[in-house]
């Protein structure tokens, strides 16, 4: 175009097309530009430049097509680090290989499987049930864990790096991760916020843009949903993701499995509008497909099929036919070419000799072709991998804690739910020991158990957290596989959320059963608020180590409801600490409960006065525990009882304990956080 412009610009330019060439006409509209060169620059200049007629002049088109940089060739969905040359996506030789843990032999899953995509093209992966489609995706992702993959697997001419992906590359798993309380426009307007450095004002325009290229104005202020709340569609989730992957504008997006769930009608349209994304976009677009059906079929560009973890075809989805045909396997009309390909590779139904035939046939017509895919591949120039500068991280932490803070009243599950349910299982402790709010001889051992049910049923409630914190992690750790977090301002942002939240609950746990009702000293309201929340944010702790640790959540919740137990048994209330066996000793001094109880029952016991002490001792009843008069005293007498109370004042040591203890659980939480959410695989060159 360039040269053409220099001798001619207004001449009767032609550019090649399937039908030989085709000459630039006087006005050009958008889909013109479109077929004529594959692809338009950004619809905002076309916008500004088109006439009354909706098109722009002939020399308008040639002057952008020339100057045209990788950023102005579509107004979505490209890195802005790279211009000028066209990056593609290649994978040689790629293999993976896992251990057999009874003959300790290795086991190949995927094998020596290749492919090049181009901006603008949609490669479909196929194959029945164990082809190793997933594997694929996990290993060129860097997600193939449990194995070894080899190979080469390049954006451009650099090697997949985890850096590389967060910069250029974005992955929709097969389960569509969002935060199930916000809505679609919201979880777009988060990201516009973490992926880019614009204005409110572009930021704005450009979720609005993606709201309406993905169709999802009828949606766009419908929150996502769960399993427990409804919400978005499947179709319309696949959606929300792919669109959270043009706000990042990628050059490269994996997509597991789009159709998985949906109806026929749902997955022709995801895959032809992913097919037209691209091409309108340049993106290059890398998806899992299990079995299409003839229409979405026919929406795809270029198709590979796997088999037993090898290729039996890989190329444009047009030419499968005739090279099947080519080795003897003719399609019979009126047929889905997707099952007929995948019948003739499935060995569950159809003989090994026969798919090892197919497979053979494909091997020896790679090898024909192999030199001209190393010549396409050296071809490849370099991606720009310098690190951008992106947003602040101290913004980032900023917009983290107002979207956690915002997520944190309108999820009710995780915060709200459990200050609600402190408040009345609470409450329900506190009337069934209404009695205790008489300070006499005859209630001082009410008044210890209504102080152990407030805080160790308040701790139990933590496996909510389990539970919930599992399912936020999911979101979390995709983000920052995708690079719109970073998790330590994921972990900063939470730290300093849940300081003020863990006094909260105290307040809902305390404030009316212990003080409206059983009328505890108010001149210790601070203080014991303090050592209850701190003696609950080791449990929550607890619960997030739990939550993260396991990939399955009961198995979190069953975890902590096992350490719970244990702290509670271990408190030294139900068994002397004398007659603890060790290795069972160490919970005694390691949970939380014996200090928060020692610490609450000396405070709400050393400044008090009970009556009936004299009483008491004239009557002598051998039945009843004469405490004493002043809380000293009390404290003295409920030690005979239950060893873990006494009458010093340990609060500061307690208060030194509970942080340690706290500590020791928030680190290795962290640690599982910054060590699951960035792990990768390698792939090994051959």
């Amino acid at each position: 175009v360039t040269a053409k412009m220099q001798t001619d610009p207004l001449g009767d330019f032609r550019y090649p097309s399937t039908m030989g060439t085709e000459v630039v006409p006087e006005r050009v509209d958008a889909g013109t530009s479109r077929r004529l060169v594959g692809h338009t620059f950004s619809q905002g200049k076309f916008d500004k430049l088109k006439g009354e007629d909706g098109c722009i002049s002939r020399e308008q088109h040639l002057n952008e097509m020339a100057g045209a940089s990788a950023l102005e060739m579509g107004d979505l969905g490209k890195s802005k680090s790279t211009t000028g040359s066209e990056i593609a996506f290649s994978f040689q030789d790629i293999s993976f290989t896992v251990q057999d843990k009874k003959t300790k032999t290795e086991k190949v899953i995927i094998q020596n499987v290749s492919a090049t995509v181009t901006p603008g093209h949609v490669l479909a992966i196929m194959g029945p049930s164990g082809a190793g489609k997933t594997t694929l995706i996990n290993s060129l992702t860097l997600s193939a864990f449990g194995g070894v993959t080899t190979g080469s697997v390049k954006l451009g001419s650099d090697h997949m790096t985890p850096s590389l992906f967060e910069q250029h590359c974005y992955v929709v798993t097969q389960q569509d991760f969002h935060w199930p309380f916000l809505t679609c426009r919201e979880t777009l307007q988060y990201a516009a916020e973490l992926y880019l450095q614009d204005d409110a004002t572009a930021r704005e325009e450009r979720v609005n843009t993606v709201i309406k290229k993905m169709g999802l104005e009828s949606c766009a202020d419908t929150i996502c949903g769960n399993e427990f709340v409804q919400g978005l569609s499947g179709g319309q989730k696949r959606r929300l993701s792919i669109g959270l992957a043009l706000i990042k504008e990628p050059m490269l997006i994996f997509l597991d499995e789009p159709t998985s769930g949906l109806d026929a009608a749902a997955a022709a349209n995801i895959m032809r509008f992913i097919t037209e994304l691209a091409a309108e976009d340049q993106l290059i677009v890398v998806a899992t497909i299990h079995q299409p059906s003839t229409k979405v079929y026919e929406g795809f560009d270029q198709v590979m099929i796997l088999s037993e973890g090898k290729e039996a075809f890989m190329g444009p989805a047009l030419n499968a036919v005739d090279y099947f045909a080519s080795i003897g396997h003719p399609m019979p009309d009126q047929t889905n070419p997707a099952e007929f390909f995948l019948d003739l590779v499935n060995s569950d139904f159809t003989s090994s000799e026969d798919v090892d035939t197919v497979l053979q046939a494909w091997e020896s017509h790679r090898a024909k072709n192999k030199k001209g895919e190393e010549d396409e591949a050296a071809a490849m120039v370099s991606v720009h991998t310098e690190d951008e500068s992106g947003v602040a991280f101290l913004d980032q932490c900023g917009i983290m804690i107002r979207r956690h803070a915002y997520l944190a009243v309108r999820d009710p599950v995780p915060y709200i739910g459990r200050a609600c349910i402190y408040l009345i299982s609470n409450t329900y402790f506190a009337l069934v020991y209404v009695q205790a709010r008489k300070r006499q001889q005859d209630q001082v051992l009410n008044r210890f158990w209504v102080i152990v049910w407030f805080i160790g049923v308040a701790a139990n409630l933590g496996v909510v957290a389990v539970f919930a914190s599992n399912a936020e992690f999911n979101s979390v750790k995709k983000e920052i596989k995708n690079g719109m977090i970073s998790p330590v301002s994921y972990l900063l942002a939470k730290s300093l959320l849940e300081i003020p939240i863990m006094l909260i609950f105290s307040v809902f746990a305390l404030g009316i059963p212990a003080y409206g009702i059983v009328r505890f000293d108010s001149s210790q309201f601070g203080l014991y608020m303090v050592v209850w929340a701190l003696c609950l944010y080791v449990w929550e702790n607890i619960a997030l180590m739990f939550s993260v640790q396991f990939q399955n959540p009961l198995i979190g919740m069953m975890q902590y409801t096992s350490m719970w137990f244990s702290g509670f048994l271990f408190a030294g209330f139900l068994i002397p600490v004398e007659d603890m066996v060790w290795p069972l000793k160490i919970f005694f001094y390691i949970m939380p409960f014996r200090y928060a109880l020692h610490s609450m029952n000396f405070l709400e016991f050393h400044d008090s006065f009970f009556h009936g002490f004299a009483e008491c001792l004239s009557e002598g009843k051998e039945d009843e525990i004469c405490f004493g008069k002043n809380g000293r005293d009390v404290l003295r007498g409920v030690h005979d009882v239950f060893g873990v109370v006494n009458a010093k004042n340990t609060l500061g040591q307690d208060l030194g304990i509970l942080l340690a203890i706290a500590a020791v659980w928030r680190v290795g939480y962290c640690f599982l956080v910054l060590t699951k959410s960035r792990a990768a695989t390698t792939v090994v060159s051959n």
